[in-house]
């Protein structure tokens, strides 16, 4: 096998798991929502393609034959009380993915309308939003949550662990993970900075592929990032005390196809040994991308 490839630079090394795959069909609603599309191979972060915009004249939405699709709400001040309307919408619609990033406003309890009506979302973005890992448990089937977005987490030790009962998930991108800040200065101040306990997603062994951007990791995290076996792509650009060290952990994950280590100053023996990952095609270095 020939060696992967080095990229100097960061670069979008990983795809989101598709949604439900259905046929081609039509969406409108009475909402004004915004459909968008989400293509693995476009590399587009965590935006899609848009399809189009409800309500629409016609039949509506045109959505593609197997296209991995989700929806997002056009109003920016989206509010616990209105997810009760937009649920009954999705279990209408027979929405599988629904992006509420940036909407501050939506917490657990936001979740809860939603869980009223559906028993889950395939895809999942609750970046920006006041919900916490725990309120993912009020959906009653945890095996369709195979994405889940929630970007700049603000989590407790154990906070975690929520997330592992959802069994099924492929794809999670937890970038800008952090602990609340007095936690971080009384840790800081004591020297002992433990970093946000990423052995509590151990459970999950269908995952696939973790982003985990800008996150100060602690001494055990990449120790427990070694414990995923299942991991394809993992992505830690710009992540805080990555060390010759500690990365040594990763040459356990045999079945690691692409790694982002952009941002870590490491020795070349340490990334001579990555490089030696049997399924490794892409070990992207260098400076993190914004």
């Amino acid at each position: 096998m020939g060696q992967p490839d080095e990229v100097r630079g960061s670069i979008d090394v990983m795809a989101p798991v598709q949604a439900t795959l259905s046929p081609e069909r039509w969406l409108n609603s009475e909402m004004e929502l915004r459909v968008l599309c989400w293509e693995p191979s476009a590399g587009q972060g965590a935006k899609g393609r848009e399809l189009g915009e409800t309500p629409a004249t016609g039949q509506g939405v045109f959505i593609p034959a197997r296209a991995s699709w989700y929806v997002e709400p056009l109003y920016s001040g989206v509010t616990d009380a209105s997810l009760q309307w937009l649920g009954a919408e999705a279990q209408r619609l027979a929405i599988p993915g629904l992006s509420l990033r940036g909407r501050g406003q939506v917490s657990n309890t936001g979740l809860f309308q939603l869980a009223l009506a559906v028993p889950g979302f395939g895809w999942l973005d609750l970046s920006g939003t006041a919900a916490s890992p725990r309120g993912l448990s009020l959906f009653r089937d945890p095996s369709l949550l195979q994405t889940l977005i929630f970007q700049g987490l603000e989590a407790e030790r154990g906070e975690l662990a929520h997330l592992a009962q959802q069994w099924a998930l492929a794809y999670l991108d937890l970038s800008g993970l952090h602990a609340p800040r007095q936690t971080r200065w009384d840790q800081l101040r004591g020297n002992l900075w433990e970093g946000p306990a990423l052995q509590e997603l151990l459970p999950l062994t269908s995952l696939r592929s973790l982003r985990l951007r800008e996150v100060l990791l602690g001494q055990g995290d990449l120790l427990a990032l070694a414990g995923m076996g299942t991991l394809r792509h993992l992505d830690l650009s710009g992540a805080g005390n990555l060390t010759d060290q500690g990365v040594a952990h990763l040459v356990s994950l045999h079945h690691l196809e692409s790694l982002d280590l952009s941002g870590a100053v490491l020795g070349e023996e340490a990334v001579a040994r990555l490089r030696a990952l049997p399924a490794l095609r892409e070990l992207v270095l260098g400076v993190p991308s914004p």
